[in-house]
């Protein structure tokens, strides 16, 4: 199949026409190894979802990944500090079940005790 011109949604590298984001990644990687923290701030189709997940992909062999996606809690959750903490908690722990048994194990011990306290 060829290549087309991508203007909805996330890019794929195999289907789609990208910039290289390579020595973009380098850069964010040499942040996210120094414990920097980042943003990817800009407009509507500007490719921040390429770039994450891009990103996601190229730091899977050093790090453990979890992509959250905010759009999955309900508008409701963000109205009360208790509902948005454990949504998130839901969604954070949905996230990291393929994790290493050792990290999910401590992981999900403080999950919940966040939610009992919170709830």
């Amino acid at each position: 199949m060829a290549k087309t011109f991508n203007v909805n949604g996330a890019c794929i590298p195999g289907r789609h026409y990208m910039v290289n984001l390579k020595p973009r990644l380098e850069e964010i990687k040499a942040m996210v190894d120094a414990g920097s923290y980042f943003a990817i701030n800009k407009a509507r189709q500007y490719g921040k979802t390429t770039t994450l997940r891009a990103l996601a992909d190229f730091l899977e062999k050093d790090y453990e990944i979890a992509c959250l996606d905010f759009q999955r809690i309900s508008s409701l959750s963000f109205e009360k500090e208790q509902l948005f903490v454990a949504a998130f908690a839901e969604e954070l722990l949905d996230c990291v079940k393929l994790f290493p048994t050792g990290f999910l194990r401590r992981f999900c011990t403080i999950i919940f005790f966040l939610r009992s306290f919170l709830i």
